[in-house]
């Protein structure tokens, strides 16, 4: 099996959107930094700096999700499988080794793992384009490592 990944995002950004983003996120940093400097010359309240807070780390953000650090995904390769669902932090790393077994529900796959811990994939109910797709591979993943699967479905 070759290495898969599947996006999490509601659309792929493209080269120019990213490049915008970069553009945008030192716009801001420059900005925070001026204002900063300006600050300590003058006599003003804590607002500013809150502003000056906020705009420094949506900056970063900008830049952060600029260079794709960003990106929600799916990874699903011989020996691993990769989750990252927040946009902040680092990614989920299982080895298929790991995984005692796999339930699959409507919209989320829980992965068991054999240390006794549960790692959730929870898919959400905006854009649903991409579920089946995800979970397909999961289930070829399942069963060709020999991996126990259930399909359940979730009671409201």
């Amino acid at each position: 099996m070759e290495k898969k990944r599947y996006s999490l995002e509601l659309k792929e950004t493209n080269k120019l959107v990213r490049y915008a983003q970069n553009v945008f996120g030192v716009v801001c940093l420059i900005t925070a930094g001026w204002w900063a400097v300006y600050l300590t010359k003058s006599d003003s309240g804590g607002d500013y700096w809150i502003a000056t807070l906020f705009l420094l780390g949506f900056g970063l953000f900008q830049i952060y999700s600029g260079l794709g650090y960003a990106a929600r995904y799916v990874e699903i390769s011989d020996n691993q499988l990769i989750v990252k669902q927040a946009s902040i932090g680092t990614p989920d790393l299982m080895m298929v080794s790991d995984i005692s077994d796999i339930e699959i529900l409507p919209l989320s796959v829980t992965f068991n793992l054999r240390s006794g811990k549960k790692k959730i994939l929870r898919f959400g109910i905006a854009y649903t384009d991409y579920i089946d797709e995800i979970k397909d591979a999961i289930v070829e993943m399942a069963e060709k490592h020999k991996i126990p699967l259930a399909e359940r479905s979730e009671k409201i």
